[in-house]
């Protein structure tokens, strides 16, 4: 039974996950209002901790930004983990949507944003 409440958008981006001992690079699968995968070999996902503090690294056409997101792994595949924003995080809203600005989603698929937008919007008034 399909479980999410979000469609995904297909989005690459780097993603660094920091760890006590080591920082561990992966790319991006896709991106939802709450959450986000990243594409990692299994081994690497295996070591990742439960509670990872997340680096995701936004081109902006002139420089690199990062932001850093406090995330909760919610599922591990042997291509990768899905992780899921701290719940009433703003930052992690906001950096989203920085991700859907600069990666140029807004401007090619508006209707799938706005319907992203809704509902998260919607979720936070029942809350």
């Amino acid at each position: 039974m399909e479980r999410r409440r979000h469609r995904r958008i297909p989005i690459t981006i780097r993603v660094d996950l920091v760890l006590p001992e080591e920082t561990l690079f992966g790319v991006s699968r896709d991106l939802c209002p709450r959450g986000l995968f990243i594409l990692l070999p299994a081994d690497v996902a295996r070591r990742v901790p439960d509670i990872v503090r997340i680096n995701v690294r936004i081109w902006t056409g002139q420089v690199h930004i990062s932001r850093q997101l406090r995330t909760r792994v919610v599922r591990r595949c042997t291509d990768g983990i899905a992780v899921q924003f701290q719940e009433n995080d703003l930052l992690a809203r906001a950096a989203a949507d920085e991700v859907l600005f600069y990666m140029g989603v807004e401007r090619y698929n508006r209707e799938v944003v706005s319907e992203w937008r809704d509902q998260v919007e919607a979720e936070d008034h029942v809350a």
